[in-house]
């Protein structure tokens, strides 16, 4: 073996006892230094929105759009991001159930539902006032047709959106919830 390469799992050779790395003290990069000093602060509320929204409006140029899409392209092919398959190749396929329209007397009494419920999603409890959309009206068993008032609910987007998956699941829960005391904690009685 030629001098100066110290066999596999050794340690001869590459770090040597007292002696200062060459890179001690080099500043890596402008950034370093900006969060050493951003370490540590309590950001405000508002500042912590502002820097959130802070993209939005942001529009990309046609070549960074093209940039963009071809680097997702690759990384779809080595497999590094999942995507979701469409239409009846997607394990949530329910045979085009989405496309069904809903009848008048949904629309109708959509409204009324959501009196009944206070204005409150029925699984996280969050008042109307508080969400960024409006409440959704949920079919407890995923039946568009069946407007029964003991069969709907209503729940915000990010609770609706979870009861797409494990439909089984949900139906149940909803159901027990409905025996339990036949109205939700946050319905007027």
């Amino acid at each position: 073996m030629p001098k100066g390469i110290p066999k596999l799992g050794t340690n001869k050779g590459w770090f040597k006892k007292n002696t200062i790395p060459w890179n001690k003290d080099k500043v890596l990069g402008s950034n370093l230094e900006h969060s050493k000093r951003m370490k540590g602060i309590k950001w405000s509320e508002e500042v912590i929105r502002k820097r959130a929204n802070s993209h939005i409006g942001y529009k990309h140029s046609d070549e960074t759009k093209i940039k963009i899409s071809r680097t997702r392209k690759k990384r779809i092919k080595l497999g590094l991001i999942k995507t979701f398959e469409q239409g009846d190749k997607n394990p949530s396929w329910k045979g085009g159930k989405s496309f069904e329209k809903y009848p008048r007397a949904f629309l109708e009494i959509r409204n009324e539902i959501i009196d009944r419920d206070n204005h409150r999603c029925q699984e996280c409890f969050r008042h109307r006032e508080e969400l960024t959309r409006d409440l959704c009206v949920h079919h407890i068993d995923f039946d568009k047709k069946n407007n029964n008032k003991n069969n709907l609910i209503a729940l915000c987007t990010s609770c609706h959106a979870q009861t797409n998956f494990n439909r089984d699941k949900w139906i149940t829960y909803f159901q027990n919830q409905m025996k339990i005391g036949g109205k939700f904690l946050c319905q007027k009685l």
